[in-house]
C-alpha cells in the first residue's frame, strides 16, 4: 500500500482531506499530517511516503520552498499542490518547482483527488516497471558477462589459444585483463578427514561445497587471485594467481595454500590437498602449469604426510615410482579408451596385463593409485551417463579400498571386469558391444566431448566417415540422430549436476555444453516437464 501525508497549515483542510475519499480502498495509507513545511521535513526523512498533498502558502517555509528543498534531495517523491490561487503563473511557479499535480481548493471534490490519485498511481508504477526492467537488464548483462569470461578461463586452461594475438582479442571481448605478470595454477582437492562421518541431505553437503569454495577464494585474494573454477569432472578447484611484476608469487602461493589447508581442517573438518604447477610470464603456457598441478597434486600418494606440494620440489621426490606414475596414467588412458567401448575384448586384455605388472612390482604406493583411478573412472561414468531420475544406489559405487581388499590380481582384475559389466549391461556408459566400432567411438566421443560445441562434421571426421554415412548409422544404431542423443546427454548430465552440484542454473548450463541460459532451460522444460529450477528444488 502506497504512503500519502498531508501538509497544510489548516487543520481543516487536513481533516477534509481525510474523509474526502476512502483512502484505503484506493490502495493509500494516511502515514502522517504536518502544518508546515519544516515539519514536513522531518516526517518525510523518517516515513519515507510515496506522495505529499501540501499548501503552496505556509508559515516558516513557503510551497516553492519546500518544493525546490524536496527535488535537490528526493526526485521520486510525487506532490499534489493545493491552492487557492486561480492564476496560470502561480500554477506554472509550483510545477516547474516539481510538482505532479496542480488543484484549486474551492475545486477539490472527491472526483477530482480520485482523478489526480490514479495519474499518480499510473506515474509510480511505470517507473517501477522501467526500474525493473533496468534491473533485469542489467542482472543479465552481469550474469551474462560471468558466463563468459568463465568460458573464457576454461578455455584458456584447455590451451584453446593458439597465439597470443587470439588469446588478447579474446580477452578484450570479455574485458579481460592479462597484464605482463607471473602466474601460478594451484589445483585443490578436498576429502574428508578418516572417522568423519557422510554428510546426510543434498543441502548440507552443497553448503560444505560453498564454505570451501569461499574460504579458499577469501585465502587467494592475498595473492590476489585472477580466476577461481570448479573442474566439473574431478570437482577440484583450479585457480589462477596473479602476482608481482618480478618473483615472490611462488613462495605467496605456497604459503596460501598451507593457510587454506589448516582453516579447511579447523573448520570443515576436511583433508586438503594442493598441488601448484609452479610458475610462467606467457597465459598461453597455464594450460601446462595446469598439468604440472595435477602431476604435482598425484605426489600425495608418495608422501602422504604433505598437503601441498610444487612441481618444481616433486621432481626429485622418489624418481622411479615417479616415472612408474606417468607410465600408469598412460595404460589407464588406453584402457579407458577401450573400455569406453573402442575395443571390450581388448580393454580386458590391457586390464589384466596392467594389473597383473602392478602387482608383481611390489609397490603399494603404485597399487594404491592404480586402485584409485580404476574407481575414479568407475564411479564418474555412473555420475556422468546414468540416465535415471533417482540418485545412483550407493551399492553401485567402487571404492579403492573394495578394489584393494581382493586377495589376488586376477580376482582384482575380475571385479573391477564385473563392476564395468554392470554399465555396460544397463546401457548406462558403456556402447553396446554389438554397435559398429565407429558408432561406438562416436559415442565415447560424445561423452567425453559434451561440454563443448560438437558438431556432426567433428564427429565425421573423429571416426573417418562421412556426414551422411554416419548420420543414417547413428540413428539406426540409437534410434535418434546426432543431435537428439547429444542433446539427451547433455540434459541427462545436468540431471545429474542439478541433483548433486552446488553450482547455479547457469554455470551447469556452461558445464554440459549450453551457452545460453534461457535456450537452456528451455530444452530441459521440452524434456524433463519442468524448469532446471524446479527439477533441483525437487530434488533436494
Amino acid at each position: 500500500m502506497l504512503k500519502v501525508l498531508f501538509v497544510d497549515d489548516d487543520i481543516l483542510v487536513r481533516v477534509g482531506l481525510r474523509v474526502l475519499i476512502d483512502w484505503a480502498g484506493a490502495g493509500w495509507e494516511i502515514a502522517g499530517e504536518a502544518a508546515n513545511g519544516v515539519q514536513a521535513l522531518e516526517m518525510i526523512e523518517a516515513m519515507k511516503p510515496d506522495l505529499l498533498i501540501m499548501d503552496m502558502k505556509m508559515p516558516q517555509m513557503d510551497g516553492a520552498d519546500l518544493l525546490q528543498r524536496l527535488r535537490d534531495r528526493d526526485r521520486t517523491l510525487r506532490i499534489i499542490v493545493l491552492s487557492c490561487y486561480d492564476d496560470y503563473a502561480y500554477m506554472r511557479e509550483a510545477l516547474a518547482a516539481g510538482a505532479d499535480e496542480y488543484i484549486l481548493k474551492p475545486e477539490l471534490t472527491g472526483a477530482a483527488l480520485e482523478a489526480a490519485l490514479c495519474r499518480i498511481r499510473a506515474q509510480i508504477d511505470e517507473k517501477e516497471q522501467r526500474d525493473k526492467e533496468y534491473y533485469q537488464l542489467k542482472k543479465q548483462a552481469a550474469l551474462h558477462t560471468h558466463i563468459a569470461r568463465d568460458s573464457f578461463y576454461r578455455e584458456l586452461l584447455r590451451g584453446s589459444y593458439a597465439s597470443r594475438e587470439e588469446l588478447g582479442a579474446a580477452a578484450a571481448q570479455y574485458g579481460i585483463e592479462l597484464p605482463d605478470r607471473e602466474y601460478a595454477v594451484l589445483l585443490f582437492s578436498a576429502e574428508k578427514q578418516r572417522g568423519v562421518p557422510e554428510l546426510q541431505g543434498q543441502q548440507k553437503r552443497d553448503a560444505v561445497e560453498n564454505a570451501l569454495f569461499n574460504i579458499i577464494q577469501g585465502l587467494l585474494q592475498t595473492l590476489p587471485a585472477s580466476f577461481m573454477i570448479r573442474d566439473a569432472d574431478s570437482g577440484d578447484y583450479i585457480a589462477v594467481a596473479a602476482g608481482p611484476a618480478v618473483g615472490g608469487l611462488l613462495q605467496e602461493a605456497e604459503h596460501a595454500a598451507n593457510r587454506a589447508v589448516q582453516a579447511v581442517a579447523s573448520y570443515m573438518r576436511l583433508k586438503l590437498t594442493v598441488g601448484i604447477g609452479g610458475t610462467v610470464r606467457d597465459p598461453l603456457q597455464l594450460h601446462a602449469k595446469l598439468v604440472h598441478a595435477r602431476e604435482a597434486l598425484r605426489c600425495r600418494l608418495l608422501r602422504e604426510d604433505r598437503n601441498v606440494f610444487v612441481h618444481a620440489e616433486t621432481k626429485g621426490d622418489d624418481g622411479r615410482l615417479r616415472e612408474e606414475l606417468k607410465q600408469l596414467q598412460l595404460r589407464l588412458q588406453e584402457l579407458f579408451g577401450a573400455l569406453l567401448g573402442v575395443d571390450e575384448s581388448h580393454g580386458e586384455e590391457l586390464l589384466r596385463s596392467l594389473v597383473g605388472d602392478v602387482c608383481r612390482s611390489g609397490s603399494g604406493r603404485l597399487l594404491k593409485a592404480m586402485c584409485t583411478e580404476l574407481a575414479g573412472w568407475h564411479n564418474r561414468q555412473l555420475d556422468y551417463a546414468v540416465f535415471e531420475d533417482s540418485p545412483v544406489p550407493e551399492a553401485e559405487y567402487v571404492s579403492a579400498d573394495e578394489l584393494l581388499n581382493s586377495r589376488t590380481a586376477p580376482e582384482l582384475a575380475r571385479l573391477f571386469l564385473e563392476r564395468a559389466a554392470r554399465l555396460r549391461e544397463a546401457g548406462m556408459a558403456v556402447p553396446s558391444a554389438a554397435a559398429p566400432p565407429a558408432i561406438r567411438r562416436a559415442i565415447a566421443y560424445i561423452q567425453t566431448h559434451y561440454e563443448r560445441q560438437i558438431t556432426l562434421a567433428d564427429l565425421s571426421e573423429h571416426v573417418g566417415m562421412s556426414k551422411s554415412h554416419l548420420s543414417l548409422v547413428f540413428r539406426e544404431q540409437t534410434g535418434c540422430n546426432f543431435v537428439d542423443y547429444l542433446t539427451h546427454y547433455r540434459i541427462e548430465r545436468a540431471k545429474r549436476l542439478l541433483r548433486s552440484d552446488s553450482g547455479r542454473i547457469y554455470e551447469i548450463a556452461t558445464m554440459v555444453g549450453f551457452e545460453n541460459e534461457k535456450y537452456f532451460s528451455q530444452v530441459f522444460r521440452g524434456r524433463v516437464g519442468v524448469t532446471p529450477t524446479e527439477y533441483k528444488r525437487m530434488k533436494q
